[in-house]
């Protein structure tokens, strides 16, 4: 990627560099854990956990940085494009790569900082397990509640419940201060 796209940025400290990136991933990111049955069978030692992270956008140069900025050889890929819309690009890391990425952009999150500490509490039930053995059943137990958790703070976080609850909470504390105000001057 050419460094032209983001030079201001590219000249910045790593810091400032992450705290870049951590606004794309809260204002763009998509953080999933979702539970998947194997076509093999449906017990439970065929039973796993798919998870990630994913930025959906129509500018290729963002994902291109945030590839590069993390030393990953994963490229952006173009989604299926409607004829009427721009063209729409994604990107998404899983794995051990997942671990790096939450490890550094979590300091820099605000929106989905919970999310992310939760797929970080999720990524450490994969230590010490290897694809296709069977999971001692405290941990699966574990995956599916961290899995349940992100789901229900992913529906607050992309439907604006978390901005409106905020939201509230400031204008309800001027409501009650002026009501206090109301009061002492009657």
């Amino acid at each position: 990627m050419k460094k032209e796209v983001f030079p201001v940025i590219y000249h910045q400290s790593e810091g400032m560099r992450l705290s870049y990136i951590a606004s794309v991933v809260d204002e763009k990111g998509f953080f999933y854990m979702y539970h998947c049955n194997s076509r093999k069978s449906h017990q439970k030692s065929y039973l796993y956990f798919n998870m990630g992270f994913r930025v959906v956008t129509t500018n290729k140069e963002i994902l291109l940085f945030l590839s590069e900025a993390f030393n990953l050889s994963r490229l952006p890929y173009q989604m299926k494009k409607i004829h009427w819309s721009k063209t729409v690009w994604s990107w998404q890391i899983n794995g051990e790569s997942l671990d790096s990425f939450l490890t550094k952009i979590f300091p820099y999150l605000i929106l989905q900082k919970e999310i992310c500490s939760l797929m970080i509490e999720a990524r450490k039930t994969f230590e010490g397990t290897t694809r296709g053995s069977p999971v001692p059943d405290h941990i699966y137990r574990k995956r599916l509640k961290l899995a349940a958790s992100i789901q229900d703070l992913r529906k607050n976080v992309y439907t604006g419940t978390k901005h409106k609850t905020i939201l509230e909470k400031s204008l309800d504390k001027e409501r009650f201060q002026s009501n206090l105000t109301k009061k002492k001057d009657n």
